[in-house]
C-alpha cells in the first residue's frame, strides 16, 4: 500500500512539472506567433531628377494621416528608399532635397500585405 501511494505521488509531481514547462513554453513561444501574424504593409521607390539622374540622400516622409506618426528615411546612393513593418491605412508621402522642389503625393491607402511602389521626380529649384 505504501508503494502505490508513493507512485501516486510522484505521478502528480511529474505532471505538475509537465503543466508548468508546457505554460512557460507556451508564454515564450506566444509572442513570436503574435508578432508573426501581425497585420503590416511596405512602400519603396526610387527618386530621380527631371533628366532622369538619381537623386541620392533625399529625405523621405511617410506621414500618417489617421494616427498622426511620421516614418522618416533617406534615399540610399541609387536613388532607392523602403519603409517596411507599415501599419495598414492612410498616408502622405514626402520627398524632399535641397537644391529641389518639395514632391508630395497625397492619400495613399496602404492594405495589408501591400508593398507599394511610388518612384518620385523631383524638379530643379527652390525648395517649398
Amino acid at each position: 500500500m505504501t508503494l502505490n501511494r508513493a507512485w501516486i505521488v510522484f505521478d502528480r509531481r511529474s505532471l505538475r512539472r509537465a503543466v508548468v514547462l508546457l505554460g512557460v513554453f507556451c508564454c515564450l513561444l506566444m509572442p513570436y506567433k503574435a508578432w508573426a501574424q501581425q497585420a503590416q504593409a511596405a512602400i519603396n521607390g526610387t527618386v530621380h531628377d527631371t533628366s532622369g539622374a538619381v537623386v541620392p540622400d533625399a529625405s523621405v516622409v511617410l506621414h500618417n494621416i489617421d494616427t498622426h506618426l511620421d516614418r522618416k528615411t533617406t534615399t540610399n546612393s541609387v536613388g532607392a528608399y523602403s519603409l517596411t513593418g507599415i501599419q495598414p491605412g492612410n498616408y502622405n508621402l514626402t520627398v524632399s532635397k535641397e537644391g529641389f522642389t518639395t514632391s508630395e503625393q497625397q492619400n495613399i491607402t496602404l492594405v495589408v500585405n501591400q508593398t507599394a511602389t511610388f518612384d518620385v521626380t523631383l524638379k530643379t529649384g527652390a525648395m517649398s
